[in-house]
């Protein structure tokens, strides 16, 4: 599980756009990760009560999901993100960084971004048809001291997913690369948006 990072020397200020680049501190495998596999894959509408979105590009297909289109404050928001290989070989393996999921989001009301950071290593994870490998959400965000205190306070709470209310917008992608053996490098950037509520936005 990520383990977040609020980083104090962040340029992010009140109202600015997320940046694509940024996402959320987690820790770094050390060995490959093979994954698991999960529920139904969702389409690119609300289904089932869900907020879901999905794209694909060559062999892969990402979503991004919200479990729910609503939710009251102070209520946990359940966001994960998958991706399915749906080639023809028995598996293949991609490149990333400690995860190849983003999360970054704006906050519409606020006019505020909450940016998503991570560290960067290379590393390996191996998926095999029909077995989407899954991530959850953990919370994410950063602040400067000089921000105003509603701007930080608002950062803290969504870095221990107690999100206020508001309207949360998720520019999630999938980033990663697939090298062959003897193969060219291929990089794919799979994105998708949704969109859920806390309270009475």
């Amino acid at each position: 599980m990520h383990v977040l990072t609020l980083l104090s020397g962040l340029l992010w200020l009140t109202g600015c756009e997320t940046n694509e680049q940024a996402s959320s501190t987690g820790p770094t495998p050390v060995e490959p990760r093979t994954a698991t596999p999960s529920g139904p894959s969702p389409g690119a509408k609300t289904i089932d009560g869900s907020a879901a979105a999905e794209s694909r590009e060559g062999d892969f297909v990402y979503r991004l999901v919200s479990e729910k289109p609503a939710y009251a404050e102070g209520e946990r928001v359940n966001l994960y993100a998958e991706l399915e290989y749906t080639g023809s070989e028995s598996s293949v393996t991609i490149y990333h960084s400690v995860s190849p999921f983003y999360f970054p989001m704006e906050e519409t009301t606020r006019n505020y971004g909450i940016a998503y950071v991570m560290n960067q290593p290379l590393v390996p994870t191996e998926l095999a048809p029909d077995k989407p490998l899954r991530e959850a959400y953990v919370g994410s965000g950063g602040y400067g001291s000089q921000d105003p205190k509603a701007y930080i306070e608002f950062m803290q709470r969504i870095g221990k997913l107690d999100f206020p209310t508001g309207t949360y917008v998720v520019n999630g992608f999938a980033d990663f690369y697939v090298q062959p053996k003897g193969g060219e490098k291929t990089d794919y950037k799979l994105k998708a948006t949704i969109t859920f509520k806390v309270g009475g936005a």
